[in-house]
């Protein structure tokens, strides 16, 4: 009998390795705790669309899908809204503005759509890493009084570092301000995270927090980590992230995600 009855995995760094591809050994551990009866929540900061297609590839039982780290959760077995924070409309228009003067690329997610003002560079890495597809519109500022589930930002790592913490502290508590990956500056409503979107989809599959387990390798990953019965940091985790969780397992790409469910949740 599995220890746990949910495992919220994250995406990317986590389930797909640096080659952009899911290892067979993780494909193969999640599939034995699936017919174990363990659900397998995906959890991303990706769009909805871009997560539940992971779970369908994989040929998982559906589960609730988290998507835009927490922002909206979805249930992929019939396609039920379980939970949607959006950015509020002023501060939404606010951000676009300002990085519209920074010229600095900007993704934005209204109604599981993701638009842009022109195709770009930048855009094309985020293309290539989650295959979700960009509707271009030109100027984003068009958006003004609409409430996007989450606005990304897209650039060198040493500006989006820079920009960071200023935005961290400037939004306070009214924006949730994090980086996901060293190119992507992540704006939502204050009340999302990761741990949020995962007690919402647990709730869903009437699952108590101490029967989850999570699995993650990045900043926006520690609040489930916390969260989780058992929480679980990749080796490649920034070091406020392993020591925050329960276990470390190896890194992606020498199979860490295989480890942990095999080792830690299967038993």
């Amino acid at each position: 009998m599995a220890r746990y009855d949910v495992i919220a995995v994250d995406i990317d760094g986590t389930l797909v390795d640096s080659r952009n591809e899911v290892p067979r050994a993780h494909e193969e551990a999640l599939r034995r705790a699936d017919r174990q009866g363990v659900r397998i929540v995906l959890a991303s900061g990706r769009m909805i669309p871009a997560v539940t297609c992971v779970a369908a590839d994989l040929g998982l039982t559906p589960a609730p899908c988290v998507g835009y780290n927490g922002g909206r959760v979805v249930d992929a077995a019939d396609g039920r809204v379980l939970f949607h924070a959006p950015v509020p409309a002023d501060l939404s228009s606010e951000i676009v503005r300002r990085f519209h003067d920074l010229k600095l690329h900007i993704n934005y997610y209204l109604d599981d759509v993701l638009y842009v003002d022109t195709h770009n560079p930048w855009g094309d890495l985020y293309a290539t890493r989650t295959g979700s597809p960009q509707v271009e519109v030109g100027d984003l500022r068009q958006f003004d009084g609409e409430c996007p589930t989450k606005l990304l930002v897209i650039g060198a790592p040493d500006v989006m570092g820079r920009l960071e913490p200023e935005y961290r502290a400037e939004y306070g508590d009214r924006l949730y301000v994090t980086l996901t990956v060293p190119e992507y500056l992540e704006f939502m409503h204050p009340s999302v995270s990761k741990a949020t979107g995962v007690a919402k989809a647990a709730e869903a599959l009437g699952v108590p927090r101490e029967r989850v387990a999570a699995v993650g390798d990045a900043w926006n990953d520690q609040s489930m980590i916390q969260w989780a019965g058992l929480g679980c940091a990749m080796g490649g985790a920034p070091a406020p992230v392993r020591a925050a969780a329960d276990v470390v397992a190896p890194s992606c790409d020498d199979d860490g995600l295989a480890w942990f469910v095999n080792e830690c949740v299967l038993g």
